[in-house]
């Protein structure tokens, strides 16, 4: 199966774009909404969660060196038990791929081509991330060495241009009287930061050295550290009160940036282009491990999992068109975030306490 080799440095930008995904236009919004000036605390304490989860995922994946998550979970719980959590797995990554492809299609559409129907451009995008899932993992990490580095100039230019708007004043006073805000905000902080767990699908196919696990944390800390950033200043540039009220803040915070020069008129549109690509590598990802996901579920040969990506194409497109609004669609990917705890904070932690005894006992026995 793992003929394919990526470079251990490709475990920073392949985690890193994982994460970055539709949360990176949104994400302010939402933890705004629930804990208010604060929001960049509760999002800082999600980021360390994820980071101490990403670290579970990643020694589960170390102890199964040359399997994914889906083989992983079939060899430690059994055929039946693991085709039921494997299920819930196909379902949760099948599901956020095609809402959260609706959802960046209708910010592209609402930023850029505003005249172009909602279904021409899901086709468009559904054809372009299942391709590249159908080519597999080498091409994809070659597509993300090329794109990352746009993406990080694109919002890092995003944060400095911006700055000039800001009023610190918004974000004070630090924790006053909104310590059970900040709390409860934490989870939902720690949902956005969907993509770590990719870990698991890309370990086997990695050549390992003793500095991966530094190249997987560098992948988890960038993508955090622009998160609570693109916080911070949101909530400096439009205040906790009118954030909320914005469907898109960081396209919209990317407007806000003011050039003399004409032609700089419509830098939002500009700003969407950019945005395309860092949304686009998330996508391609989500495809692959669910095509992934997918060919173990149904025990079909790997070397057939490509057209298990082409058979899922018109799955996802079903998934992205059904809800009828946007807004709809935001709910929709909402009620996925308690299934995506349970996974990532439950189910693969126990999968590597599990596995850990396993290995013990095999250890022993052959002792």
């Amino acid at each position: 199966m793992n003929t394919e080799k990526l470079n251990p440095r490709q475990l920073i930008t392949i985690t890193a774009a994982a994460i970055f995904g539709i949360d990176i236009l949104r994400v302010q919004q939402r933890i705004v909404l629930l804990s208010g000036q604060d929001a960049w605390i509760s999002i800082t304490i999600g980021g360390l969660l994820t980071i101490a989860a990403g670290v579970i995922a990643y020694f589960l994946a170390a102890i199964y060196p040359d399997k994914d998550l889906p083989e992983i979970i079939l060899e430690i719980c059994g055929k039946f038990f693991g085709k039921i959590i494997l299920l819930s797995v196909c379902a949760y990554v099948l599901l956020y791929s095609g809402f959260s492809s609706r959802i960046f299609v209708q910010a592209l559409k609402m930023f850029l081509v505003d005249r172009t129907p909602i279904y021409v451009l899901v086709i468009s995008m559904g054809v372009a991330t299942t391709y590249a899932a159908y080519k597999g993992i080498n091409t994809i990490g070659s597509v993300v060495d090329i794109v990352f580095p746009l993406m990080f100039i694109t919002i890092l230019a995003t944060l400095l241009l911006s700055i000039s708007q800001a009023d610190i004043i918004y974000i004070k006073p630090v924790l006053f009287e909104n310590t059970k805000n900040v709390a409860r905000a934490i989870l939902p902080s720690y949902t956005r930061f969907t993509g770590y767990s990719v870990i698991l699908y890309i370990f086997c196919h990695t050549k390992r050295t003793k500095e991966s696990i530094r190249f997987f944390l560098a992948g988890l800390i960038i993508p955090i550290f622009f998160y609570i950033a693109l916080t911070v200043v949101s909530i400096m540039v439009f205040g906790p009160k009118d954030l909320v009220t914005l469907i898109y803040p960081t396209l919209t915070l990317f407007k806000t940036i003011e050039f003399p020069a004409a032609f700089m008129e419509r830098l939002e549109s500009f700003a969407a282009v950019l945005w395309i690509g860092i949304v686009f590598l998330s996508a391609i990802l989500f495809n692959y491990t669910s095509s992934r996901n997918l060919t173990v579920f149904f025990s079909i040969d790997d070397k057939y999992r490509r057209y298990v990506a082409l058979a899922q194409f018109p799955i996802l497109i079903f998934i992205a068109l059904f809800p009828d609004t946007g807004l709809e669609v935001i709910d929709f990917i909402g009620k996925l975030a308690p299934l995506h705890n349970i996974l990532g904070l439950g189910v693969i932690p126990a999968l590597l306490a599990i596995g850990l005894i396993k290995k013990r006992k095999e250890a022993g026995n052959e002792a």
